[in-house]
C-alpha cells in the first residue's frame, strides 16, 4: 500500500511540474502496471464478493407453498403477483385467491398495481 500511495503521489507531483504523464508512467515502470492491474483485481474481486452475497439472498428470499398457505391462513396481508407465462397458465390454469396475475413482461409497465405497504410474494414457474 505504502508503494501505491508513492507511485500516486509520483504520478502527481509529476504532471503538476509539467511533465507528461505518459513520461512519468515510462520512468515509473512496473510500479504503475502493480497498481493498474491490482486496482482491476480489487474491483473485479469486489463485484463476484457482492454477486455472492446477492445470490444468497435471493435463495434466501423463497417461500414453500405449504408455508405461504399458512400464512394466508392466519390472516397475512400478502399480495401475491402470478408471473406464469401464458402457456405456463393454460396448463394449469387454476389461481392462488386474490393473486394479481400479470406477464413478467408486464410487471415493469404495471408495478404500480402492486401496493407497497405489504409484503409481495412472485409466483412464477
Amino acid at each position: 500500500m505504502p508503494g501505491d500511495l508513492s507511485s500516486a503521489t509520483f504520478l502527481l507531483v509529476a504532471a503538476a511540474s509539467g511533465e507528461t504523464v505518459a513520461m512519468a508512467a515510462t520512468r515509473l515502470g512496473g510500479g504503475l502496471l502493480v497498481i493498474v492491474f491490482g486496482s482491476l483485481a480489487a474491483y473485479v474481486g469486489w463485484k463476484f464478493l457482492h454477486r455472492q452475497m446477492f445470490i444468497r439472498k435471493l435463495r434466501i428470499a423463497r417461500i414453500s407453498a405449504v408455508e405461504l398457505k399458512k400464512r394466508m391462513d392466519a390472516g397475512e396481508e400478502i399480495i401475491i403477483v402470478d408471473l406464469r407465462q401464458s402457456l405456463d397458465f393454460e396448463a394449469v390454469p387454476s389461481t392462488i385467491p386474490g393473486a394479481l396475475l400479470m406477464s413478467p413482461d408486464e410487471l415493469d409497465e404495471h408495478h404500480d398495481a402492486i401496493p407497497r405497504d405489504r409484503e409481495v410474494i412472485l409466483y412464477c414457474t
